[in-house]
């Protein structure tokens, strides 16, 4: 209901540093800076001093603030209310699912809640050759409701509601054909070498960060952009190439000629339900009733 900007400044303003605020939100530090300083700009003053420290609210900010606060709290109330209004109602969710991005963990989340809302909600598929990430997330409350999938993605963020579920590592996938096939386990002295298939980065913190690291200490590596919406003719040129790609444990069975790996790095993905920045109140409901059941 509120402007993220207005989010992400109390989030800031609370933690002192726009990197501690983006590591809280899973935004990258760039896309919290534009924020705040579009948030000055429209407001025509500065809200915060910079200093090698941190930030700071100047006076302003801490005007900005205290009324921030008062409008989260009354659209926190306002939601309340509304939804409280709509309990007796009939509802229906619509979950988008496909073969790289099962709904599985939100339906098993739906299943364990009590629900005091009827609610009914439906699976429906989508094809992952044929929809882009702009469009995917554009389908949201008029196609699909909602989906579930990998959420490094500072767009989805900024543009979108994210419930966030859990974090899943990055593994590999190869053919099975390869000889690091054999192994249970890689490191990165098994991928030296290799070439490595990896999603293109912008917007995506913790990609970025993996590119780098082999940037800096692995250079030996091969990159290989693919798509930042892997679909199955990622996997198809895997196959075909005999290289490696960046994966995860969800896509383990997804083609019967690769097979996934873990990987001895510390490297974790954001893993949660992408739904619209304004929700239906069906879907309020049924992100509430998720929450509720991820708190018990």
């Amino acid at each position: 209901m509120l402007s993220r900007r207005v989010e992400t400044f109390v989030s800031v303003a609370d933690l002192g540093s726009l990197s501690k605020a983006a590591a809280a939100l899973y935004l990258a530090p760039v896309s919290v800076k534009r924020q705040i300083d579009g948030l000055e700009s429209e407001l025509g003053v500065k809200l915060f001093t910079r200093t090698k420290q941190g930030v700071r609210l100047t006076e302003p900010g801490r005007i900005f603030y205290d009324a921030a606060q008062r409008l989260i709290a009354e659209a926190a109330q306002a939601r309340t209310l509304t939804r409280e209004a709509a309990r007796a109602e009939s509802y229906t969710v619509r979950i988008g699912t496909s073969l790289l991005r099962p709904c599985t963990i939100v339906t098993d989340l739906w299943a364990s809640q009590a629900h005091d809302a009827v609610i009914d909600a439906q699976i429906l598929p989508f094809d992952d050759g044929n929809t882009g990430i702009d469009d995917l997330s554009a389908s949201l409350g008029r196609d699909i409701d909602c989906f579930v999938a990998p959420c490094d993605s500072a767009k989805w963020h900024e543009e979108c509601s994210v419930l966030l579920l859990s974090t899943i590592p990055l593994t590999i996938s190869l053919p099975k054909t390869h000889p690091l096939a054999q192994k249970e386990e890689l490191t990165w002295e098994d991928i030296e070498g290799e070439t490595l298939m990896i999603p293109r980065a912008e917007g995506y913190a913790v990609l970025a960060a993996l590119r780098q690291d082999i940037a800096d200490n692995h250079p030996s590596v091969s990159i290989v952009d693919s798509s930042a919406h892997t679909a199955m003719d990622t996997f198809n040129q895997c196959s075909r190439d005999n290289c490696l790609m960046l994966s995860f444990p969800i896509w383990k069975d997804v083609h019967p000629m690769l097979t996934t790996r873990p990987v001895q790095w510390p490297y974790r993905i954001p893993y949660g339900m992408v739904y619209a920045a304004n929700p239906s109140p069906a879907m309020e409901l049924f992100a509430d009733a998720l929450k509720r059941a991820l708190a018990s």
